[in-house]
C-alpha cells in the first residue's frame, strides 16, 4: 500500500517551477510599483498647479509654486525633489515667500528619494497671475531610479496655464516634452 503523500523527486519539481514563475513575476511587480510611484508623484504636482491656478483666479492676484528644501522658503536650486510649496502673493517678489504678505496655501514633502524631478521652463518657480495664465512654459520630467527614460514621465505647463501628462507621440516607448522631444532621465 502506497502512502498518499508526496514522493522527494516531485515535492522538488514543484519548488523549481514556483520559483521559476516567482523569478520572472517579481521584476514585472517592481516595474509596475515605480511606474504607480512616479505617476502618483506626478499627480500631486498636477493638483497642486491646478490648485494655484485656480487660487490666483479666485483671489484675483499671484499665486506662486516654488521649489523648497525647508518647506518655507523658495530655493534658487531648482530643487523640485525635495519638495515645493504653493502660495499667494502678496508682495512684489515672486520667488520669495514671505510671511508677513503671503498667505502659504500647500505644502509638498517631495518625491521618493530614488527618483528624480526637473524643470525645464526655466527659474525654480511657477506663477499663475489672476487671469489664470503661467508666467512660464515648459515639461516637468519625473524619473525613476531604474528604468530609465522607459518610464519616465512628463507633466507639460503651457502659458495659458493649462497642462496635459507628456504621450508617446511616436509610438517608441519614450514620452515627450513640450517640443516633442523624448524626455531622457
Amino acid at each position: 500500500m502506497r502512502n498518499k503523500g508526496f514522493s522527494l523527486i516531485e515535492l522538488m519539481v514543484t519548488i523549481a517551477i514556483a520559483g521559476i514563475i516567482t523569478a520572472t513575476a517579481v521584476p514585472s511587480f517592481n516595474t509596475t510599483i515605480e511606474r504607480n510611484r512616479i505617476l502618483s508623484e506626478r499627480d500631486e504636482l498636477a493638483g497642486h498647479l491646478r490648485l494655484a491656478r485656480s487660487a490666483a483666479a479666485a483671489n484675483n492676484g499671484t499665486v506662486v509654486v516654488c521649489a523648497s528644501s525647508d518647506k518655507a522658503n523658495c530655493n534658487k536650486t531648482g530643487d523640485w525633489e525635495s519638495g515645493w510649496i504653493v502660495f499667494l502673493k502678496g508682495g512684489p517678489d515672486i520667488d520669495k515667500f514671505v510671511t508677513a504678505t503671503d498667505t502659504l496655501l500647500k505644502v509638498s514633502e517631495g518625491i521618493d528619494d530614488n527618483n528624480s524631478l526637473s524643470w525645464d521652463g526655466g527659474g525654480s518657480e511657477v506663477a499663475f497671475d489672476a487671469d489664470g495664465s503661467a508666467r512660464s512654459s515648459g515639461t516637468f520630467i519625473f524619473c525613476g531610479s531604474s528604468s530609465g527614460s522607459l518610464l519616465a514621465r512628463a507633466l507639460i505647463l503651457y502659458g495659458t496655464g493649462s497642462m496635459r501628462p507628456g504621450i508617446d507621440n511616436d509610438d517608441d516607448g519614450v514620452r515627450e516634452d513640450m517640443d516633442g522631444n523624448n524626455i531622457s532621465c
